[in-house]
């Protein structure tokens, strides 16, 4: 049998604040701070009888985020709006399971460092008449960790057919990094007693959405 001793905690704290430079013209400031920690240790016993702990996983993750966005009506047809956003991110992940192969520790994870990612984006909707708005935008993505980054456009469209009813047709590329700890992720080499972190390059995930 196994004995699991299971653990997590979460904080989060948030301000904002909104200020009208005229009245069809406004920024907004968001700053943020979030904590997390995951706890999980397995302990079984040992062919003699004795404790044994066959896996640890002690980690945490804090994250400040700053968002800064500018919103512009320029009249009843135009309306503009950008913004961004920087997310520092600090984390401390340790994470080692017993090897029945290599009859020893495999240390997962043992990391303690730092990275940033960097959004903006641009957005534009066009009244054109009282039936039809279009929506077009950009947004960018940079993940400091390891230089990667993504632009990505999305278009949209309305059509208010009735006063209370409408349809709408949208699309464009979303793009999203992995949660960081995979990025982290070590795998032991036997032939060179080494670790190996392969995922320190891993790209952001994309994909092309259409509702």
């Amino acid at each position: 049998g196994e004995d699991l001793v299971f653990g997590s905690d979460m904080f989060a704290v948030g301000l904002n604040h909104v200020y009208f430079f005229k009245p069809t013209f406004s920024g907004k400031l968001s700053l943020g701070y979030s904590s997390g920690g995951f706890r999980a240790i397995v302990d079984t016993l040992s062919t003699a009888g004795d404790p044994f702990r066959v896996y640890t996983n002690e980690s945490r993750e804090d994250a400040l985020n700053a968002v800064y966005s500018l919103n512009w009506k320029l009249n009843a047809h135009h309306l503009f709006k950008t913004g961004a956003s920087y997310s520092h991110y600090l984390f401390d992940y340790h994470t080692w399971y017993w090897s029945r192969k290599y009859l020893m520790n495999i240390d997962q994870l043992n990391q303690e460092d730092g990275t940033g990612l960097f959004q903006g984006y641009l957005h534009w909707q066009y009244r054109i008449n009282e039936k039809h708005t279009l929506n077009s935008g950009m947004h960018y993505q940079l993940l400091v960790l390891n230089g990667t980054q993504a632009v990505e456009p999305r278009l949209g469209w309305r059509f208010q057919f009735r006063k209370n009813q409408s349809v709408s047709l949208a699309g464009g590329m979303h793009s999203q990094t992995a949660p960081m700890l995979y990025y982290f992720y070590k795998s032991y080499d036997s032939l060179s007693t080494s670790y190996v972190q392969s995922n320190l390059e891993l790209d952001l995930s994309k994909s092309w959405h259409a509702i």
